[in-house]
């Protein structure tokens, strides 16, 4: 585990002088579909609770290279229910860090973890997040446009334990001014 993570920071380090520091900001949408739920009382209701969503995500990414970044997603889902006023909002937030190989064209790997709240009714969920997503971007000029997929893993704690809801973006658009 060492050596991995001595390689990972090496590789970090010989990518820095590849490209000045920039910044950039970022808008991105796609479809989310809930896939499962894991533990509580009603374990596997999840994906039967909510039908297809959609989510809107704006990014903030400091780039020291053009091979890795650091920032910070912010976004609203809403997705279909049967219960309560029969909409489900969630707004999550994420610290994101990606490894991006490649040139103009490259195959970025992110992982990203932060929490979640999320309403429906009269009813309030909240707690950690995880997500990972995997990608392929272009540079155009001072704009990156991308596409990616991404799995979402929702931890709700509660009195009855911790339930963990497991959703999937197939496909996300976006496009990223770099200043």
């Amino acid at each position: 585990m060492r050596k991995t993570i001595l390689v990972v920071f090496l590789v970090l380090l010989a990518s820095l002088p590849l490209s000045a520091a920039d910044t950039g900001l970022g808008l991105s949408f796609g479809a989310t579909v809930p896939l499962m739920e894991v533990g509580g009382k009603v374990e596997g209701q999840y994906s039967d609770m909510l039908g297809l969503g959609g989510e809107v995500m704006v990014d903030y990414a400091y780039m020291p290279s053009t091979w890795f970044s650091v920032g910070a997603t912010v976004g609203a889902s809403v997705f279909e229910t049967p219960h309560s006023d029969g909409v489900l909002w969630r707004i999550p937030a994420y610290v994101d860090v990606t490894l991006a190989p490649g040139g103009r064209v490259r195959f970025p790997i992110t992982i990203s973890g932060g929490g979640y709240l999320e309403m429906t009714g009269d009813s309030l969920g909240y707690g950690p997040a995880a997500r990972v997503s995997l990608g392929v971007e272009s540079d155009l000029g001072g704009w990156t446009v991308y596409a990616k997929t991404q799995a979402e893993a929702l931890f709700h704690i509660s009195d009855e334990g911790v339930r963990t809801f497991i959703a999937l973006t197939p496909i996300v658009f976006g496009v990223r001014m770099v200043f």
